[in-house]
């Protein structure tokens, strides 16, 4: 079994996947559960010496098929939508801030959520970016 290979107990296996307990990861290797893509390729990740086309259909494949051809067009719309929401925020963190002297304490307070907004949409951003580019640069 893969996991026992890897040196991998169930629980290990399962917080490294995110799941709450190992019952999940139990119920995959008894086949009681399937997984989606993206819990396929956490598992490519994890055991390098398994790729991606193995793990979906069970079968050895003379091409690697590489985690980023799966990952890269379902992250590249979201890393879109983040920035289109950062750009949203700022438009909003402008109008706020030219209405300042007029609206007094309330838009002070509304400016400072939106730039916390804007803060947050940045990092989950670059972090979003940054497991793009590790991904996109394995061999």
């Amino acid at each position: 079994m893969l996991r026992e290979k890897a040196g991998f107990n169930q629980d290990e296996l399962s917080k490294k996947l995110g799941y709450k307990t190992n019952a999940s990861i139990s119920h995959i290797e008894k086949g009681r559960s399937t997984l989606d893509n993206i819990t396929l390729a956490k598992l490519a990740g994890i055991f390098s010496e398994a790729d991606l086309h193995w793990l979906i259909t069970g079968k050895y494949n003379t091409t690697t098929l590489k985690l980023a051809d799966i990952l890269a067009p379902c992250i590249t719309p979201y890393i879109d939508g983040l920035k289109q929401q950062i750009n949203d925020v700022d438009k909003e963190i402008f109008g706020l801030s030219f209405g300042m002297s007029i609206r007094g304490e309330d838009n002070l307070k509304a400016l400072k959520h939106a730039e916390k907004i804007k803060e947050n949409l940045q990092k989950e951003h670059d972090l979003v970016l940054g497991m793009l580019y590790k991904i996109t640069k394995q061999p």
